[in-house]
């Protein structure tokens, strides 16, 4: 058994066999070889039931996102890797109440920094790669180490799914995201609800300084328009008291009014009786002086009659 191997930049071949047969390769990363392998006469197991090596010159596709190719990586006849592996393979050993647990990644990203938290229970390690390009990992875990529930790349929890292979025993997860340098953490549920629920209370106190910042804002304008309202109070009080003045002085500007609409109708109407009174004096007096006039022609015609008669009679007696 071939297992667990970088077998990387070397100048002819990876791996060369003459005459070898029934070894079983699994789980190698063939990186960068002139030759990955060299077989003669031989009839080797490229893979385990599920998984198989790596192979830097791989040019398969994985169309159902499993991390595993779905055509072989064919060698020779005698020779191919059923299922081979779409990212280097990595096996990391967590020591845990006196157990050893193996955590499997198979990525096209370069981990570093594995972790294991004892007290939270999360496993975390570092992926790297070049940007603009997309990366994955496939995740193997002991269920009795984490029973996962979230995964979060960077600061954002990113959509995981478990596997079909996935069994009572171990979890296979597989999630994908833009190539950058990330932190992974794979979390169990109850942190991840405490840590939601951290992240909500955090939100929660962000949200109450706002308000209060709003309620401390609104008291002040509230303070600003009580003021106003108590200042706009002693206003209209004083105009209150204003206009009842005010009216006061109407209402006896009116009786006065009305006394002086009284006397000027009983000015007026005397006014009317003199006027009509002179009137008739003046009617009088016209016919006073027409009478006058009348008069003093009779006098004057009856003068000038009598002095006629008295020059005739005089004249009568001068010629006798």
């Amino acid at each position: 058994m071939i297992h667990a191997n970088i077998i990387e930049d070397n100048r002819y071949y990876g791996i060369s066999m003459y005459n070898s047969s029934e070894n079983l390769f699994s789980h190698n990363n063939f990186v960068n070889n002139i030759a990955q392998v060299y077989v003669s006469n031989s009839a080797s197991m490229w893979n385990e039931s599920i998984e198989g090596n790596y192979w830097s010159d791989y040019t398969g596709v994985d169309h159902n996102h499993d991390g595993i190719g779905d055509s072989s990586h064919v060698i020779d006849s005698r020779n191919k890797d059923n299922h081979p592996l779409m990212g280097v393979f990595s096996d990391f050993s967590v020591v845990h109440q006196r157990e050893t647990y193996h955590i499997i990644t198979i990525s096209n990203s370069t981990i570093s920094s594995f972790r294991f938290d004892y007290r939270e229970s999360t496993i975390s390690f570092d992926v790297t790669g070049d940007n603009e390009t997309s990366g994955f990992c496939r995740v193997m875990i002991p269920r009795s180490l984490v029973e996962p529930y979230a995964v979060m790349v960077g600061e954002h929890i990113v959509d995981s799914t478990e596997l079909p292979i996935s069994n009572s025993t171990h979890a296979f997860l597989y999630f994908t995201y833009a190539h950058s340098t990330y932190e992974v953490t794979i979390v169990p549920e109850l942190w991840y609800l405490y840590h939601d629920l951290l992240d909500k209370h955090a939100k929660l106190l962000m949200y109450y300084d706002l308000l209060l910042g709003n309620y401390s804002h609104l008291l002040d304008s509230y303070d600003t328009l009580n003021a106003s309202y108590y200042e706009h109070l002693l206003d209209h009080l004083e105009l209150q008291v204003n206009y009842t003045s005010l009216l006061t002085n109407y209402n006896s500007l009116q009786i006065s009014y009305d006394n002086l609409e009284a006397s000027s109708n009983e000015l007026q109407s005397g006014q009317e009786n003199l006027i009509n009174e002179l009137s008739n004096i003046r009617n009088l007096m016209y016919i006073f002086i027409a009478t006058t006039i009348v008069l003093i022609v009779a006098i004057v015609l009856l003068a000038r009659k009598t002095a006629g008669r008295a020059n005739y009679y005089d004249q009568r007696l001068f010629l006798k």
